[in-house]
């Protein structure tokens, strides 16, 4: 007979959980640049005509060179020559797309709601943290009620699901964490702030996997995703 109990929870998956929410609460904080794209300045700078360099025009000479003295027919010299002809335009228009693709893109906090972040860290009840999840991630919001056939059966809510879904569904964690005594405080600066949202990722990935906080945090480790690069082992523990 196998002992019986809580099946081991994966170490590793649930490092992944906690760093897939830590990162959401990032880009939401601005912490983090992402690459956008200016469709409008990408149609207006392909419009501009680039020539070849004197490289490339020398390449291009040497080819005809060698098209005019092989051994061929005047069918098959005329179709390369005309296919040179196309491989050189060709060239002037990849230099003008890959010009306008690298002027059409930017770096920036594109998926930036500071007053989101700033609502939801003095919000002190599990009530008001949905309120301000509801009103500030509508678009991609969506309820899903304990009730609903299956949503408490087995595993399948991980953290890939939507971000807004899982922080409403866990707000209760939310401010548990909050008010636990090993929550990191001190003056808002951006250094305590990404420490509080990996105790909060932590704890919430706990909630999802059935793990109380404090076996949440000592199991996944303090290093936040970006300081280390091997996750936690996997490991047994207890809720």
């Amino acid at each position: 007979m196998g002992k019986r109990g809580r099946r081991p929870t994966n170490g590793a998956a649930l490092y992944e959980a906690a760093s897939e929410l830590y990162f959401n609460f990032q880009r939401l904080a601005g912490y983090t640049e992402e690459w956008s794209f200016d469709g409008t300045s990408y149609e207006r700078l392909k419009k501009k005509k680039f020539e070849l360099s004197d490289a490339e025009k020398t390449k291009f000479e040497r080819r005809e060179e060698m098209i005019r003295a092989a051994r061929l027919t005047p069918a098959e010299r005329h179709e390369r020559l005309l296919k040179l002809e196309r491989d050189m335009e060709w060239s002037k228009f990849d230099k003008t797309l890959n010009f306008a693709y690298e002027r059409s893109r930017k770096k920036s906090p594109r998926f930036a709601k500071p007053h989101f972040i700033r609502d939801l860290f003095v919000a002190t009840t599990p009530e008001r943290v949905r309120e301000i999840v509801e009103a500030t991630l509508p678009s991609t919001f969506h309820v899903l009620k304990p009730t609903v056939d299956g949503f408490n059966k087995g595993r399948w809510m991980v953290l890939r699901s939507d971000f807004s879904q899982t922080l409403h569904y866990f707000a209760e964690t939310f401010i548990a964490a909050k008010n636990h005594p090993r929550f990191p405080r001190g003056r808002v600066r951006r250094s305590t702030m990404q420490e509080q949202f990996w105790f909060i990722s932590r704890a919430i990935a706990g909630a999802v996997h059935g793990i109380g906080i404090r076996s949440a945090i000592e199991l996944v480790g303090a290093g936040r995703p970006e300081e280390v690069q091997v996750p936690t082992r996997p490991q047994d523990i207890e809720p």
